[in-house]
Order: C-alpha cells, then sequence, then structure tokens
C-alpha cells in the first residue's frame, strides 16, 4: 500500500470523524458493598448490627459536615457549583447519589426507605433520643398546643384579655399564676392553648416558653446538616412527582 493510502473509504473516514463518541453511562463513585453503604442500604431494625449503620452514618455525616463549612450549596443552581474544587465537587455528587438510593420514585411504595432516612436524619444518635433533642430546641412564641374533648384545661381571668382565653396544662403550670383567679375545666369540644398569643392574655401570664420574652433555646445548626440535604431532595421529588402527575394528565376531559 503506497504512503498515504487511507486505510479506510473516504465516507467511512468522514462518519468516523464526525460521528460523536459515545458517552458513557455515569456511575457513582462508590460502591453497595462498601462498608459505608452497604449497611444502610440492607438496613432492617430487627436485625442490622446498629454499630456498623452507625460507622456508615458517620461517614455520610462527616461530608455534610466538610461540605456545609466550604459553604457548599445545599441546593445546585447552574453555575454555583464552580468555585469549589474537584475534591469538594465529587463528596456533593457522592453524597448525593447516595440520596438517590432512598429517595426515589418508590419512595412512596416502601416503608425502608423512610426507615434509612429517619436514621440518617438522627446522625447516629438513636431516632427517638434524637426527637427529643429536637423537641428541647423546638421554639414558638405561641403554643398553640390542640386538645380534644374532656382534656384538663385552664382560664385565667387575671390574665385573659378575652374571655374565651384558655391554656393546655402544661403552661399553665409552668407560670403557676399564684394568686390569680383561675378555673380547671375539662374542654367539652376541643380547643387550642393561648398561651403567647398577645391578642388574648397578657404577657405575665405567658409560661417561660412562649411569648415575646420567652427564653430562645440554643441550637447547633450541625446536628441536622444531612437532614437539610434530604430535607432539599424531598421537595424536589415532590415537585418532580407533582409536574409528572399534571403533565399525565393534562389531556383528561373535564368532568361534566
Amino acid at each position: 500500500m503506497p504512503p498515504g493510502e487511507p486505510v479506510a473509504s473516504n465516507s467511512e473516514k468522514d462518519e468516523d470523524v464526525f460521528s460523536e463518541p459515545k458517552e458513557k453511562r455515569y456511575q457513582p463513585c462508590f460502591k453497595k458493598s462498601d462498608p459505608f453503604v452497604e449497611p444502610l442500604l440492607n438496613f432492617d431494625a430487627d436485625t442490622s448490627k446498629m454499630e456498623e449503620v452507625y460507622s456508615a452514618v458517620s461517614h455520610w455525616t462527616q461530608i455534610a459536615l466538610d461540605l456545609k463549612a466550604k459553604g457548599y450549596p445545599i441546593a445546585e443552581g447552574i453555575n454555583n457549583w464552580k468555585k469549589f474544587d474537584a475534591k469538594t465537587r465529587e463528596d456533593a455528587r457522592m453524597l448525593d447519589d447516595f440520596l438517590n438510593l432512598f429517595i426515589s420514585k418508590n419512595l412512596y411504595a416502601q416503608d425502608k426507605p423512610y426507615e434509612v432516612l429517619r436514621v440518617l436524619i438522627a446522625q447516629g444518635t438513636p431516632y427517638l433520643e434524637f426527637k427529643e433533642k429536637m423537641s428541647r430546641v423546638d421554639f414558638s412564641i405561641k403554643c398553640n398546643t390542640i386538645w380534644e374533648n374532656d382534656a384538663v384545661a385552664y382560664r385565667c381571668n387575671t390574665c385573659a384579655l378575652t374571655p374565651c382565653m384558655s391554656l393546655c396544662e402544661s403552661c399553665f403550670d409552668a407560670n403557676g399564676h399564684a394568686g390569680h383567679d383561675y378555673t380547671r375545666f375539662f374542654s367539652r369540644e376541643g380547643g387550642a392553648c393561648d398561651c403567647g398569643n398577645q391578642d388574648v392574655i397578657r404577657e405575665q401570664g405567658n409560661c417561660p416558653e412562649h411569648g415575646d420574652e420567652s427564653k430562645r433555646p440554643k441550637y447547633e445548626m450541625n446536628d441536622v446538616c444531612i437532614a437539610e440535604y434530604i430535607v432539599m431532595k424531598l421537595l424536589v421529588r415532590l415537585f418532580l412527582d407533582y409536574r409528572g402527575w399534571l403533565w399525565s394528565h393534562r389531556d383528561f376531559p373535564a368532568k361534566v
């Protein structure tokens, strides 16, 4: 074959030049058998070894903490991630891929993803203990506790601005209302606690937990660093499902 003779025909050569290379299918940078993935992927509340589960949770918690410390956005936009180095972007992608294992279109059909997400949100703390911890830092100016029929409630005429003001037992006991004109009663039709509601109760009648002068509990945002990513992905998942539902029903005739 003379030097310079094409190996293939011109048409084949042109096809090779202008054809786009096939893109490789994206694969997460972890394996399902990895020790920080498998215990959560196969999590069972009754049989799983919690030491292994908490160790896996600790791995993802540390990634979330590192991303938070570097100011990485919880929700990536068009270009708000470009200023970060490759390692940070890789960690963020890995965390996103991992959460996608549980927050998917099958989320509503299975109970297991909810159990795993609950463990992740607690970040290695037993769920009930974590729930109690969060309740201690939960803050609201108004109590708004709702009670049902036959529940014990109180009405303090000294502190009330309106005759229908009511307090739950917890808020009443926390204040004491010593020397006040009050009544204790069983609610016949249910009700809601007005503690902290400045429209119906004087400031002196509020318990220490409610009202404008109430104590604001201190909390550490690092305790919910994974929860921030999970909640954002759940909202996106809800939006996508709702959008898909509208798309699938767009041609349905209106009922007469």
